[in-house]
């Protein structure tokens, strides 16, 4: 027994004598950020403005009418605030019509008007003040009205409207 405890003590000596054997590298890398800026919408449905819209005791206005199916999502990551704004660069090739188009991007945002009787508008500020980070499936809520005197028809008429959002530093 003593024998073995020696032969023990031995071996343990013998293996603490040498330090264990380990290799160590280094390695580099570099992360190179890229300037993000990047901006989809969806396309909106179809507003229509008819019987269902018009109410006589207030003249001859239809609507407002909505929709709501349109969705916006937006990232940055610029040191500065952002805004989205948003315009009708392609207006209805039908003349004659006195239609107004709204447009408000997500809940708390207020409706800017992108086209009425006088035309198309200068691009308008529908979101502002956006931090680096990202904006996710904003609802965008067009909201069109005109009058039946304004916007006279023979027969179903579609007014189409490309409404085009830029993100544009603040």
């Amino acid at each position: 027994m003593k024998k073995v405890l020696a032969l023990s003590l031995v071996a343990a000596l013998l293996v603490s004598a040498f330090p264990v054997l380990a290799a160590t590298a280094t390695s580099n890398v570099t992360v190179t950020i890229g300037a993000v800026d990047k901006l989809v919408v969806t396309n909106g449905g179809t507003i229509t403005l008819d019987n269902n819209s018009a109410d006589p005791t207030a003249g001859d206005v239809l609507g407002p009418a909505t929709d709501s199916t349109a969705r916006l999502s937006f990232v940055h990551n610029k040191n500065v605030n952002k805004k989205i704004t948003a315009e009708a660069t392609t207006a209805p090739a039908a003349a004659g019509n006195d239609i107004q188009l709204e447009v408000q991007v997500g809940a708390a945002g207020s409706f800017v008007t992108v086209y009425d009787d006088n035309g198309a508008a200068a691009a308008q500020d529908a979101v502002t003040g956006i931090a680096a980070g990202a904006l996710s499936n904003q609802v965008v809520t067009y909201r069109a009205r005109a009058t039946a005197a304004g916007t006279p028809v023979s027969a179903a008429t579609n007014f189409d409207f490309t409404i085009t959002f830029t993100s544009v530093d603040q």
